[in-house]
């Protein structure tokens, strides 16, 4: 995974994750009671003196009291809008209700025991169970991120189905659209031009040869012109059959396939969650004149493992393996904290808490405390690379959409422009033959015959691409408004080459520069426009026109220009030109 992705902003994913709606669900309430006795029973029940009854019933119970309020409130809490706000009360919400739960055991316990666990001091069961709540803020991150990984795989998958569709079908498609134009021209004129030859071959009278010339121009007036028509409001018609994905493959897994045991071991991590946590017990069991000791020694364990991080290897191994690793790095982080941390005691005239099975017992619970940290960073991490490759993706998709849309739009001109164009110019050539001639000659009638045949044979061959002149067009264009609006082009001599080589591109352009040129004279009332056509990293065409006159309306009404825009374009914005003159159009096109 390139650094960049994997470092970029992991502070704020992790605050919009702990941050995220309805962040306190259930399920992580109900992991969160399940986990916490998991995790501490085996240092808690030593340390506290408590019968492993007590420690459960307060622990269990404890939670199950705090969860509904914990529920609540979180759903309260998600009622609001900014993120960094839901975090800082989630975090503030958790830490509290931690200090208040031993509270509210310490008067329940007498009520179902008869007994009462009690410390020195009233502040260190608050800051014990505050500190240890720690835990659900991690449960908390971990579900978040195996939500959104989840979510996230499912969305690459859609895409990448989608994507495939586009990529598989979408010339299967354009070639059903170029078939089905096709058929309707065939079907409309190749029975009229049939029959024309035929009648024009039999002339061999006057009112034979003015019965067929009425025959032309009833062609060109009833089929020629109806069917430019129909197929102009085709052109301007959104493609309705686009490619979809037959199946959505599922890229969902419990686990992110590979990671990297540098990405997943955190010390720094261990740190945060070890740190309260051994201060508050340091505290709870020796005082706090032994905090300071703890902080230099937890400070000693962290610079021992960072060190130790630095030296690991930053290849990429399959996500079990590193995840195995990583947890056994946090156990040892945290044992190696408590043994320090017990020793100290000893060297102060301090009962030994930590002794034979213990140490054991200690190891497992961190064990599964550190491999839930550890996932936490492996789904992170992975979060952060799926998020980039989701990113490029859906760029890809509207990459794709784009390119089959602007496709499709230049097949369908294609049609418009063979049929106006080139088969009404033929027939009216034939038509203007036949006029001139009162007697045709065998020679005449063999040139309109030739003329009918050229037209039959447009249109029953195959139509790939339009044939233009880009810089005859703009040349052109230019000459048109010249008088009303004054037209620069400048372009790039790589967009040139381009345009040279993808006619379909070159048309596309012509045609949107037609439009805007249209639009700053009608709606900006501009009479001078500039239009700079260049290529960007992507790879893509961009094309940009600004304009004086008035600047463009904040909500524009769809109109032939604006759909011509989103079928030609990725993306296009419209906005005013400096100091709130003319217009800048933007758009930016697919190669």
């Amino acid at each position: 995974m390139p650094k960049r992705a994997a470092s970029a902003s992991r502070y704020e994913l992790q605050l919009s994750l702990l941050g995220r709606k309805n962040t306190l669900r259930p399920t992580v309430l109900l992991a969160f009671i399940l986990l916490y006795p998991l995790t501490t029973a085996s240092f808690d029940i030593p340390i506290s003196g408590m019968a492993p009854e007590v420690f459960l019933f307060r622990v269990v119970v404890g939670n199950l009291i705090i969860a509904p309020v914990l529920w609540v409130a979180g759903l309260q809490i998600d009622r609001l809008a900014r993120t960094s706000i839901r975090v800082y009360l989630n975090l503030s919400l958790v830490f509290v209700l931690g200090a208040i739960r031993p509270l509210i055991m310490n008067q329940l316990e007498p009520l179902v025991f008869g007994t009462t666990t009690t410390t020195d001091g009233t502040l260190r069961p608050l800051l014990t169970g505050a500190t240890s709540f720690g835990l659900f803020i991690i449960v908390a991150i971990f579900a978040n991120l195996r939500l959104e990984f989840t979510e996230g795989s499912r969305a690459f998958s859609a895409i990448d189905a989608e994507l495939d569709a586009y990529r598989n079908d979408s010339a299967k498609l354009l070639a059903e659209e170029e078939k089905r134009l096709g058929s309707v021209t065939r079907k409309r004129l190749e029975p009229v031009l049939r029959a024309l030859g035929a009648q024009f071959g039999a002339s061999k009278s006057t009112v034979d040869f003015k019965s067929a010339l009425d025959e032309l121009r009833d062609a060109i007036d009833n089929t020629v012109r109806p069917l430019t028509r129909y197929l102009a409001k085709v052109a301007a018609e959104p493609a309705k059959s686009l490619p979809t994905a037959a199946e959505q493959p599922r890229r969902v897994s419990a686990l992110p396939s590979r990671a990297s045991l540098k990405q997943s071991w955190q010390p720094r991590v261990q740190l945060l969650l070890a740190g309260p946590m051994f201060i508050s017990l340091s505290a709870f069991e020796y005082g706090f004149g032994h905090i300071p000791q703890s902080l230099i020694l937890l400070f000693a364990v962290w610079v021992v493992f960072e060190v130790l991080r630095l030296l690991l290897s930053p290849r990429t191994l399959p996500a079990l393996v590193s995840l195995t690793f990583a947890g056994l790095f946090g156990a040892s982080f945290w044992l190696l904290a408590f043994w320090l941390t017990d020793t100290w005691a000893i060297s102060l005239g301090l009962d030994s808490r930590f002794a034979g099975p213990l140490i054991f017992s200690i190891g497992s619970s961190t064990l599964l405390l550190s491999l839930i940290v550890s996932a936490t960073y492996i789904f992170q991490y992975n979060l952060v690379e799926l998020r980039e490759a989701l990113r490029i993706k859906k760029r890809e998709l509207k990459r794709d959409e784009a390119l089959f849309e602007q496709r499709i739009w230049v097949a369908r001109r294609n049609y418009t422009y063979m049929v106006h164009g080139d088969v009404q110019s033929l027939l009216s050539v034939a038509l203007t033959r036949a006029r001139n001639a009162a007697r045709p000659t065998k020679a005449e009638l063999q040139l309109i015959r030739a003329d009918l045949q050229k037209a039959l044979e447009l249109i029953n061959a195959p139509l790939n691409k339009v044939n233009i002149d880009l810089e005859q067009e703009l040349e052109a264009l230019v000459k048109t408004w010249a008088g009303a609006c004054d037209i620069t082009f400048e372009i790039d001599a790589t967009v040139r080459d381009l345009l040279l080589a993808d006619s379909n591109l070159a048309f596309c352009v012509n045609e949107l520069s037609k439009e805007i040129a249209g639009n700053a004279f009608r709606h900006g009332g501009s009479n001078e426009l500039h239009i700079s056509i260049e290529t960007s990293a992507e790879p893509t065409v961009e094309l940009i026109a600004t304009s004086n006159g008035l600047p463009p309306a904040a909500n524009p009404k769809p109109g032939v220009g604006l759909r011509m825009f989103d079928e030609l374009s990725i993306t296009w914005s419209m906005v005013p030109n400096k100091n709130n003159v003319g217009a800048k159009i933007s758009l930016t096109l697919p190669l």
